[in-house]
């Protein structure tokens, strides 16, 4: 499977602290088997830390080639840039690839 690096994005991005954001990102696999994926989202924050995202109502649009959405609940914890990878039902992992998530905290709560 590939995935169309300039099309990995959040919206809205950037997101309050709290709020669920929408990830996207299009996607080709001749073989036809990327279904029901299974996704390793992970942020790596201004200090160099890395940890993992948890993800919920993942949605694929297509056959052989499409979109696919998530959704992140995000907290400041979770600015920074963001990896994502997958794999198909035949177990062939992706191609990682990268987007930057921006979190701004609630109004007077700065």
């Amino acid at each position: 499977m590939l995935f169309r690096s300039e099309s990995f994005a959040f919206t809205p991005n950037p997101a309050f602290d709290g709020e669920t954001v929408i990830g996207y990102v299009a996607w080709e696999d001749p073989n036809g088997d990327f279904a029901k994926p299974k996704l390793s989202l992970v942020v790596e924050d201004e200090y160099g830390d890395y940890r993992s995202l948890p993800y919920e109502n993942l949605t694929v649009k297509g056959h052989t080639k499409g979109v696919l959405t998530f959704e992140i609940t995000v907290t400041q914890d979770d600015e920074g840039e963001i990896t994502l990878f997958a794999f198909d039902e035949a177990g062939n992992q992706s191609d990682e690839i990268t987007a930057l998530l921006y979190v701004s905290p609630l109004p007077g709560q700065e």
